[in-house]
This record gives C-alpha cells, structure tokens and sequence, in this order.
C-alpha cells in the first residue's frame, strides 16, 4: 500500500471516528421510563428543585388520569406523539412561558430530560382521561349525600321546636 493511500486511509478512519463521536456525544441519553415516572409525579425530586409535572399537568395511565382534571397545564399522555425526539429540546430551552418562572434557575438535567422523554413516549397514544361526566356525577352524590343528612337532622331539630313552641304557646293562654 502506497503512503499516499495509507494517509488517505488514516484520515477517513479518523474522519469516521470523529464523526461517531460528535453523534455519541449529542445523541439524547437513553432514559428509564420509571425514573421519568418517579419525577413526573414527585416521588423523585428533580436535581435542581422544580416542580413535579404532575403539579400542573395530568398524564392517561399509571391511576394518573383524574389529576388531569384538575390541572393547570394541559394534559401530556400525548406530548411525545406531538414533540418526538424534538421533546428533550423543548425540556431543556422551556419555549413554554409558564413555566419559564418554574424553571428558569432550576434546569432539568439530561439524564431528568431523557427520563421525563422515556416515560412520555411510554404513555403516548393512551386515551387521555375524561373525568368531567363521572366528576359531576361524584359532585352531585355528595351534594346529594348532604341533603339527606342535613334534612334528617333538621326534621329532629324541627319537630323539637315545634313542640317547644307548642308547649309555650298553650301555656301563655
């Protein structure tokens, strides 16, 4: 093999390597769904202090689905069929404005960003939840619950009173 072809050769390998090293490096880590999950719902904190998710936001699955009804931020079951791989640039630069006072001083770190990604494209394409029937019905049962209880009680108190004024009223003629 000629020298000239061997520096060729010597190039393209390194060429190559260096290549394979830049992707390595900007290559998003491969997460853990159930860390992702652990930090979603804050039984694991984030390194740097933020909020969990599931503070602001409901996710389908995992008996998560009725804290979506009660949420501030939008549901995110399908956040990662929307984001894609594109999901960790938007968890590391906070585009969203509400929650750039949450995050500003408090940044997720790759490792939170490649968790938090694992565990939504776990739960992507899962019917988010749609609590606002059964949550009216549970509201109504229990405003219901509390006539009842308040109507036998006062049915007492009531008849208690009417004799009591019964007894005064006669004793007064």
């Amino acid at each position: 093999m000629g020298e000239h072809r061997r520096w060729r050769l010597a190039a393209m390998v390194t060429g190559y390597l260096l290549l394979a090293a830049s992707w390595a490096a900007g290559a998003p880590a491969e997460g853990d769904p159930r860390k992702g999950e652990a930090l979603y719902v804050g039984t694991a904190s984030f390194e740097n202090g933020g909020a969990p998710c599931l503070a602001c936001h409901g996710v389908a699955g995992f008996g998560l689905g009725k804290a979506a009804g009660a949420s501030y931020g939008p549901d995110l079951t399908n956040t990662y069929a929307d984001f894609g791989e594109m999901l960790d640039d938007a968890l590391e630069s906070m585009p969203f404005p509400s929650m750039e006072a949450l995050y500003i001083d408090r940044p997720l770190t790759q490792e939170e960003r490649a968790d938090l990604v694992a565990f939504l494209q776990e739960v992507s394409g899962r019917e988010p939840p749609r609590i606002a029937g059964s949550m009216l019905v549970e509201t109504g049962a229990g405003v219901g619950a509390l006539f009842v209880i308040v109507g036998l009680l006062g049915r007492r108190r009531l008849q208690a009173l009417r004799g009591t004024l019964a007894d005064h009223s006669r004793s007064h003629r």
